[in-house]
């Protein structure tokens, strides 16, 4: 019977921790659109005050060639800069102490994606470890 009970205990915790990881996904997820948004927002307001235009102009008054160069320079601006590098780039920072004198040194490491190792022991109860 106790051990009903810690495996019960167990699957609770482990549901709590994977709804815990669904909810912190879905607010990372709705942040990431929204900075894409405020960010091609921005750059869209640039490229046409470079251009000489303003967000209030009408497309259809536009000259082609103009409308072209407009389009072309919100591509390269989305590819380049609203890309997913912009939104999954990190720094990893790695302290060093000595354990002797207390010397700490930082060391940072720019990333694109952060590997992390997957246990393939079987998960205990707090209750055990």
């Amino acid at each position: 019977m106790r051990e009903i009970n810690i495996l019960k205990s167990m699957l609770d915790l482990m549901l709590k921790r994977v709804l815990n990881l669904c909810i912190q996904y879905d607010v990372m997820m709705n942040l990431q659109s929204k900075l894409k948004l405020c960010m091609s927002q921005r750059y869209q307001s640039i490229i046409l005050k470079e251009v000489g235009l303003s967000g209030k102009t009408k497309p259809d008054c536009v000259e082609k060639g103009l409308k072209s160069r407009v389009k072309f320079y919100g591509n390269q601006a989305s590819t380049r800069l609203l890309g997913p590098e912009v939104v999954f780039r990190g720094v990893l920072v790695s302290t060093l102490e000595c354990l002797d004198c207390h010397h700490s040194s930082q060391r940072t490491e720019p990333f694109l994606d952060l590997s992390l190792p997957v246990t393939a022991d079987k998960p205990q109860s707090p209750l055990l470890k």
